[in-house]
């Protein structure tokens, strides 16, 4: 038998629930258990370090947990959020955050009211993530994940200066 999230489980276990859970106890006691399969947490989440020395350790353990960012309900699996239209002073709760959803690639921030070199520091970052915010060029607003634009209706030139700066944000731009 094994005391493990609050429960004493048989060595032969393959799923585990746990609300609240310690990352400690977990990460202490899963070892005498292993055959265990699934671990699905509820409740209040260990911290994001916790968790990452938890699917580290036990590659052969599927985590499941959810987390909940600026109202959306997000997962461990969650690859993609829009958080467009949220207004955010900066962007320390979205990093924050990037630890209890690995397998997050893609983070759309349009009209977040964010700096764009505060965005381009984050994605710097954070690598693994790809962040997309909309920038102002020749007076038309582009994601930055867009791969074209025309600037008019008809396009003859592209004015030069600080109209054109933004590009640089624009890196899948074709």
């Amino acid at each position: 038998k094994v005391p493990v999230g609050g429960q004493i489980l048989d060595n032969t276990a393959t799923e585990l629930t746990v609300a609240n859970a310690d990352a400690e106890d977990l990460y202490e006691n899963l070892v005498f258990l292993p055959d265990m399969q699934t671990v699905n947490l509820e409740g209040n989440l260990p911290a994001a370090t916790g968790l990452q020395k938890l699917t580290e350790k036990f590659t052969n353990v599927k985590f499941y947990w959810e987390y909940e960012l600026y109202g959306l309900k997000l997962d461990v699996n969650t690859e993609e959020v829009d958080l467009s239209g949220i207004k955010m002073g900066d962007v320390s709760t979205v990093e924050s955050a990037l630890g209890y959803l690995p397998g997050l690639k893609k983070v759309i921030m349009c009209k977040c009211g964010i700096p764009n070199e505060e965005m381009d520091q984050l994605g710097k970052r954070n690598p693994g993530v790809r962040f997309v915010w909309e920038v102002k060029i020749a007076g038309l607003y582009v994601r930055t994940d867009t791969d074209n634009f025309i600037v008019s209706k008809y396009p003859t030139w592209l004015p030069g200066g600080n109209q054109c700066s933004n590009l640089k944000y624009c890196v899948d731009l074709v």
